[in-house]
């Protein structure tokens, strides 16, 4: 990662969806008009058929670089505890590496994973719950 500052705005941000579902990201595009990338969240937002305009965004923090965004952006994690807490999209920290590339061990990895299966198996037993009842 570089500690060279550029023009380009990096903005670290919360998403809250109608629902409550929130996700901490970050991208250099409109904050406001892009959606998020993470898988949870985009299934969420699917699911329930949200449009951009119906999504509540708070920007955290606006760098202008990848070791700013990874400062806060691991802070912020911490703080709402993003990978644990089921309020929380999120599957892993927020660090600004964009994605699946920057697990920082297997274990996290795996912890992450199981996290996300849980979460799909609960919604799918409470799915076909409501269909028996």
């Amino acid at each position: 990662m570089s500690s060279i500052k550029s023009n380009i705005k990096i903005y670290l941000y919360i998403k809250t969806s109608p629902k409550g579902l929130k996700y901490l990201g970050k991208t250099i595009k409109d904050p406001f008009k892009y959606i998020g990338s993470g898988l949870v969240w985009l299934n969420h937002i699917k699911k329930h058929k949200i449009k951009t305009k119906d999504i509540i965004t708070e920007i955290l923090f606006v760098g202008y670089n990848n070791d700013e965004i990874k400062e806060k952006g691991t802070y912020y994690s911490q703080l709402y505890n993003i990978v644990e807490s089921e309020e929380w999209a999120n599957l892993k920290i927020e660090n600004g590496d964009g994605g699946w590339s920057g697990w920082h061990n297997e274990d996290t990895k795996k912890r992450c994973l199981r996290q996300e299966k849980v979460r799909l198996f609960l919604t799918i037993l409470k799915k076909e719950c409501l269909m028996v009842s």
